[in-house]
């Protein structure tokens, strides 16, 4: 590769990086991200100023995070283009940070701090309020479940790594074939056939071990039935509904959807997020109808809701009503309502669901961005780990973990509630407000790695879809199609073991960032040691 000014090579690799993300239903272009950095890469081999490096680099990572995410145009211009540019700007320390240790000692060397450094660095993006991980490396390669079983070893923080180390290795091959004057595709190829092989079979050979020993176990495994109700109700649609009549409302669109498949004797059904636009625990006839049909169905029902606390603020809710429950409340005066078991969803989408730090400075609420004309501002639940306990037809007791629509992208989050003794996962979304537009197969396809790294089958219920289910394997079925009023009926084996994600969430992508930081302290010293010595 000629050397050149980095802009051109940096919106290369932007272009690879953004459409490396699944975003087809046909076309799978996951394989761009193995070398997408390697333009931008080579051409910070030559002379390169600060400004240039920090230019080139954030166009890099704009042009990506807008290309992997740009259904966020559909939901609101605005709100794209604000996303695209605060984002790329959180992940440029990553760069920024390669290029110091590189003029410290040299871009063969840096090369190697950059798999730790990405990793670390994008796990600490995670534990503040600012960043969203939609566009996070190790996510485009989500529907490449063969590939990535060794996440119930290291997570999504371990695709990153290997993606960013097959960037590194194809980089340094490029520049060690271009250091002859001809022949550069003969040396070259050798090379990149001696860099695939080992990093493509291992992962291909470790899927392939595990695939074999869990299919018999899972073969085995306990059982539910679990049903997932696609009302296909749209995100204005549920906001225009009053309170007094919505009850008619509800019974309309999931109440008859839930009805036809009672004879199927579920053991558990799922209704999506904000099913209920109020508060269950305030509006006693909503509450009360609903611990009716509960009981009537004698099935658990898992629903999400909105506590509303004032105009400006609410809490986004998922319910767990049992047919236990329901016999429980029948029984108490009209004055001691039922205690409810309530989770509140703890990662929101900045400025959009929460604006950062507005619980200590009032005043940035301002900066809230309006979604389809609603600024209203989510309030984050405690931080934790609340599982859902029924009893499935046998009368067994079981445990499901609930997750709301974009905390999918905090694995973390999800590794706790498993090691709590959560059996199954469900995933509760409204994606409405993404239209038609390639967000839900996003969120959907990311659900893979949660099912894989925490070893529990995932349920996902959407009210417009995608609704469907995925094995421990990473293996979706049971889908049905989008933007129709449809029920998915599956069946979803248990588990009760604990991979090591699970134990130790924190501590592989922990270890990268250590190894970064001594990586860079390394340079430090050694660039030290030289100027001495000159």
């Amino acid at each position: 590769m000629k050397r050149a000014s980095p802009w051109r090579w940096a919106a290369l690799s932007g272009l690879l990086y953004g459409l490396s993300f699944p975003s087809f239903t046909q076309l799978h272009l996951e394989p761009l991200a193995w070398f997408c950095w390697v333009p931008w890469l080579l051409a910070l081999r030559g002379p390169v100023s600060w400004g240039q490096a920090a230019g080139s680099g954030w166009l890099a990572l704009w042009i990506g995070t807008a290309i992997a995410t740009r259904w966020l145009l559909v939901v609101q211009p605005g709100v794209g283009l604000f996303v695209f540019t605060v984002q790329s700007a959180l992940m440029l320390p990553i760069l920024l940070l390669f290029f110091a240790v590189r003029r410290l000692v040299g871009w063969r060397r840096a090369l190697w701090v950059l798999p730790p450094l990405w990793t670390g660095w994008e796990w600490l993006l995670t534990r503040q309020p600012l960043h969203t991980p939609l566009a996070f490396f190790g996510y485009s390669q989500a529907n490449w479940y063969g590939l990535i079983q060794y996440c119930d070893l290291v997570g999504v923080w371990g695709i990153a790594c290997w993606l960013v180390l097959f960037n590194v290795l194809i980089a340094r091959a490029w520049a060690q074939a271009a250091e002859g004057r001809t022949g550069m595709t003969r040396r070259l190829l050798p090379r990149l056939i001696a860099i695939a092989l080992p990093m493509l079979a291992l992962p291909a050979g470790y899927g392939w071990y595990r695939i074999g020993e869990l299919e018999p176990r899972l073969a085995q495994a306990p059982r539910i039935t679990i049903a997932l109700v696609q009302p296909n109700v749209g995100y204005g649609g549920k906001e225009q509904e009053s309170q007094r009549d919505y009850v008619k409302a509800m019974e309309q669109m999931v109440i008859r959807s839930t009805e036809s498949i009672i004879a199927h004797h579920p053991d558990l059904v799922v209704w999506p997020e904000a099913t209920l636009p109020f508060d269950v625990s305030t509006q006693a006839a909503v509450r009360d109808y609903l611990l009716l049909v509960v009981e009537r169905w004698n099935v658990p029902l898992i629903l999400g809701f909105q506590e509303r606390l004032d105009e400006r603020h609410l809490y986004n809710s998922a319910l767990l009503v049992t047919p236990q429950l329901a016999r429980y409340a029948r029984d108490l005066p009209r004055d001691q309502p039922p205690r409810l078991k309530v989770y509140r969803k703890q990662e929101l989408v900045p400025f959009a669901e929460q604006v950062p730090f507005a619980d200590r400075v009032p005043a940035l609420e301002a900066l809230a961005l309006p979604i389809d004309g609603a600024t209203s501002l989510i309030l984050k639940g405690d931080p934790v780990a609340t599982r859902f306990a029924f009893r499935d037809h046998q009368g067994v007791k079981r445990w499901a973990g609930v997750r709301i629509c974009y905390e999918v992208l905090y694995p973390a989050g999800t590794a706790r509630l498993v090691a709590d003794g959560a059996a199954m996962l469900t995933v509760i979304s409204n994606d409405g407000p993404f239209g038609r537009s390639t967000a839900t197969l996003q969120l959907a396809a990311y659900s893979r790695i949660l099912a894989i790294s925490t070893r529990r089958s995932l349920a996902r219920c959407a009210n417009t879809g995608l609704t469907l289910f995925a094995d421990p394997l990473g293996r979706l079925y049971g889908s049905v199609p989008r933007w129709e009023e449809q029920v998915a009926v599956g069946s979803v084996a248990l588990g009760n073991d604990l991979s090591l994600y699970v134990r130790y969430p924190d501590l592989f992508p922990a270890a990268c960032l250590g190894a970064a930081v001594l990586g860079a302290l390394l340079a430090w010293v050694r660039m030290g040691r030289a100027a001495r010595a000159s």
